[in-house]
């Protein structure tokens, strides 16, 4: 009789905690089906990733897990840390039923995740659901990209063209010379260049027609972009709270054009994600999140998922070893007592460890009450740096 109520026990358990696997299942699937039974039934989730963009292991679980979320819980929207233009221009070439194109889809999304080895086959998976017109990608960031033909080439005309005459040609020659930064040491990006595009913007604004709704958006965050430049030369908190907060007005914008009902993810670095930057760090403290923004303007109350590693190595072009955890850090604990290769710490798990030293957002280790920062947090075991692909392989 014991037990069968030992069976029972252990079977409750299981289902309760979303693992549909048995105890003897690989870690990695054991994680991912707890979190995705975690992030199910949300309506907003945050997944991040440590604010280096070197992990080979985050973007690899990221990949898989939203997967799941868009073939198993129906979510439809997937909106990056990637610039605006070029998926907004992607989703209307799709809306005008004209032909588009994996890579288009991939400049858009931008070098950062495109060029990465093991999005590949994430990429293919974005790019069958969208041309089905079963899934939406968007981009947030006012910021330009080395990726994206709509921005570096027809988007200048497109908004130039908005103008009379001579306006119209000095504004597209003022905006092409600074989306493909064609700026050099005799004629170097200087402030009358700024004041200058910021006035051909703001005659554009005023020109467009009641219906340019996504010119409208583009012109305003592109705004927004050129707008800090030169503003922030010795004061980083302030240049990353503008640019956060410029991703917030782009996502608030595009939540509004979204239909009731939207299941959305929201894929970036975990730094942007915070739930509140009130992290032991003069730099966390001094400036608010744009998952800080969102929860508290929006009142949305996203499911955020943080990535760390015990030890290995990150990386883009030159990799880097992690600094080694202390014994009494949170990757530590984590991995006490387990050969597992990937341990999820859930909400319940973040809040008893309380306020315990972590590196939830970069390589570093730092103090939080992390329960108050996301939601739960994968931690590998031993992470790899990224491996980029050449720019012509994915063309």
């Amino acid at each position: 009789m014991k037990s069968i109520l030992l069976l029972v026990l252990v079977q409750f358990g299981a289902a309760t905690n979303g693992l549909a696997a048995p105890p003897s299942a690989d870690p990695r699937e054991l994680a991912l089906s707890s979190v995705t039974h975690d992030l199910c039934k949300a309506s907003v989730v945050f997944l991040g990733e440590p604010s280096h963009h070197g992990s080979t292991k985050s973007v690899q679980f990221k990949a898989a897990l939203a997967e799941r979320l868009v073939d198993r819980c129906h979510f439809d929207t997937i909106i990056f840390e990637s610039p605006l233009y070029d998926l907004l221009d992607y989703n209307r070439t799709l809306a005008s039923g004209q032909p588009v194109t994996r890579q288009m889809l991939l400049d858009g999304i931008g070098g950062v995740w495109s060029r990465v080895s093991v999005f590949q086959p994430f990429g293919n998976f974005l790019f069958e659901r969208t041309s089905s017109h079963k899934l939406v990608v968007e981009g947030m960031d006012d910021q330009l990209s080395a990726t994206g033909e709509f921005h570096q080439k027809r988007m200048p005309l497109e908004l130039a063209g908005n103008l009379p005459g001579r306006q119209a040609e000095s504004c597209r020659d003022a905006l092409q010379t600074h989306v493909l930064w064609k700026y050099d040491q005799q004629h170097p990006y200087v402030i009358s260049d700024k004041i200058q595009l910021l006035s051909c913007l703001d005659a554009i604004r005023t020109k467009l027609p009641a219906g340019a709704t996504m010119q409208r958006a583009i012109v305003v965050s592109l705004a927004r972009s050129i707008s800090r430049d030169f503003d922030f030369a010795n004061d980083p908190n302030g240049l990353m709270n503008s640019r956060d907060h410029s991703m917030f007005l782009n996502f608030e914008w595009l939540m509004s054009q979204m239909k009731p009902g939207r299941k959305v993810i929201v894929w970036a670095a975990t730094v942007h994600l915070a739930k509140s930057p009130d992290v032991n760090s003069p730099m966390q403290a001094a400036w608010h999140s744009f998952g800080w923004r969102v929860a508290r303007e929006m009142k949305i109350h996203p499911v955020t998922i943080g990535f760390s590693a015990l030890d290995g190595s990150f990386g883009r072009h030159q990799p880097q070893p992690l600094p080694i955890a202390p014994n009494d850090s949170l990757e530590a604990r984590a991995f006490a007592g387990t050969s597992k290769d990937v341990v999820y710490e859930n909400k319940a798990s973040l809040k008893r460890a309380g306020e315990i030293a972590a590196r939830a957002y970069a390589s570093a280790f730092e103090t939080a009450e992390w329960a108050d920062v996301i939601d739960g947090l994968v931690i590998f075991r031993h992470d790899e740096p990224i491996t980029l692909i050449p720019q012509n392989v994915s063309r």
